[in-house]
C-alpha cells in the first residue's frame, strides 16, 4: 500500500513541472494509478464475490474452551471485516456499489476529457537563451494573432458556366467566410481579380470563361499560374485544380489552430465534389494535437 500510494503521490506532485504538458501528462498518470488501487480494493473483490458467492456453513454445537482474549484489532482492518461482510452476505449492495462505482468512473472520465485542451508552445522546448524564441514569439504573439492563412486546395473545381455547381462552390466559400475569426474581404481567389479584371459585379450566377486565358496571360494577375491550373477548350478555359486562400485573425496558440482547421474540414466535407484540403505548414502537429484526448484515454 505505501508502495502504491507514494507512487501515487510522486506523480500527482509532477503538476510542479514547469512545462505544461508533461505536468498534465504525470498527474494523469497518478490518478490512473490511485484509481487502480481503490479498483483492486472496492471494486475488483466486489465483483469476485458477485460472481462466486461462498457459502456459509453453521459450525456444529460444540463445547469449547475459552479462547484467550485477543488485543484489540485496528480500526481500519474492523472495517475492512465489516465491508467484506456486507458484501459476501446482501446481493443489492453489491449491485449499487459497483453501479455507484462504474458511473463516477465513466462520468469523471467523461468531464475530464472534455475539458482536457491538448496544446503545444514551442517556447518550452526551447532554451531560454535560444534566439530561436524571438521568431517564435513574433508568429505566436504577432502574426498570428493578426492574420493567419488557411490554404484550400481544391482538386476538383465546379464548372463555373453551370449556374448549379458554381452557386454550390460560391455556397461554401460564403460558409468557410462565416466562420469566427475571418478578416472580411481579406480572402483571396483568383475569381475576385478576374472579376474585377473582365468588370463583373461579383453577384453572378456563372463566370463568362471566354476571357480567362487573356486575365491569366495578363502582367497584373499571371502570379495566379501558380495557383490555377487549367486546359483549353476551345474558346473556353476548363479550371482543374485551384487554391483558396482564407484569412483569419485571433489564433494564439496551436490549439486554437486545431480548431480552426477542425471547422474548415467539417465546412468542406459538407462538398465532398470539390475534393477539398484545407491545409497549414503545421498540419501534422495539428492532427497529433487533436488526437492526443483519444490515444490517452
Amino acid at each position: 500500500m505505501t508502495i502504491v500510494s507514494g507512487t501515487s503521490l510522486g506523480l500527482l506532485a509532477g503538476i510542479l513541472f514547469p512545462i505544461e504538458e508533461f505536468a498534465n501528462f504525470s498527474c494523469y498518470l497518478g490518478v490512473t494509478v490511485l484509481f487502480l488501487y481503490m479498483n483492486q480494493i472496492f471494486f475488483f473483490p466486489s465483483v469476485m464475490v458477485w460472481c462466486s458467492p461462498v457459502a456459509t456453513h453453521r459450525p456444529l454445537v460444540q463445547e469449547v474452551q475459552k479462547l484467550p482474549e485477543l488485543p484489540e484489532k485496528k480500526k481500519i482492518y474492523m472495517f475492512l471485516a465489516r465491508y467484506a461482510h456486507f458484501l459476501s452476505n446482501s446481493t443489492w449492495p453489491k449491485v449499487f456499489i459497483t453501479s455507484l462505482l462504474c458511473l463516477c468512473l465513466a462520468l469523471t472520465t467523461y468531464l475530464g476529457f472534455t475539458k482536457v485542451k491538448a496544446n503545444i508552445d514551442y517556447r518550452d522546448f526551447l532554451p531560454a537563451d535560444s534566439p530561436n524564441n524571438r521568431g517564435v514569439r513574433f508568429m505566436n504573439d504577432i502574426v498570428w494573432p493578426e492574420f493567419f492563412n488557411i490554404i484550400f486546395f481544391i482538386k476538383k473545381p465546379p464548372q463555373f458556366d453551370d449556374p448549379s455547381s458554381y452557386q454550390q462552390f460560391r455556397k461554401m466559400i460564403s460558409e468557410i467566410e462565416s466562420l469566427p475569426g475571418n478578416i472580411k474581404n481579406s480572402s483571396m481567389m483568383w475569381i475576385n481579380d478576374y472579376e474585377r479584371h473582365t468588370g463583373m459585379i461579383g453577384n453572378e450566377t456563372v463566370l463568362n470563361m471566354t476571357q480567362f486565358e487573356d486575365f491569366i496571360t495578363h502582367h497584373v494577375y499571371k502570379a495566379w499560374n501558380s495557383g490555377v491550373r487549367y486546359r483549353l477548350d476551345g474558346n473556353n478555359s476548363v479550371i482543374t485544380s485551384m487554391m483558396y486562400f482564407g484569412a483569419f485573425e485571433g489564433t494564439r496558440s496551436m490549439m486554437d489552430k486545431a480548431v480552426l482547421l477542425s471547422h474548415c474540414r467539417q465546412i468542406v466535407a459538407k462538398y465532398p465534389e470539390f475534393d477539398t484540403v484545407p491545409f497549414d505548414t503545421e498540419v501534422g502537429m495539428v492532427d497529433v494535437i487533436l488526437q492526443i484526448p483519444y490515444v490517452t484515454f
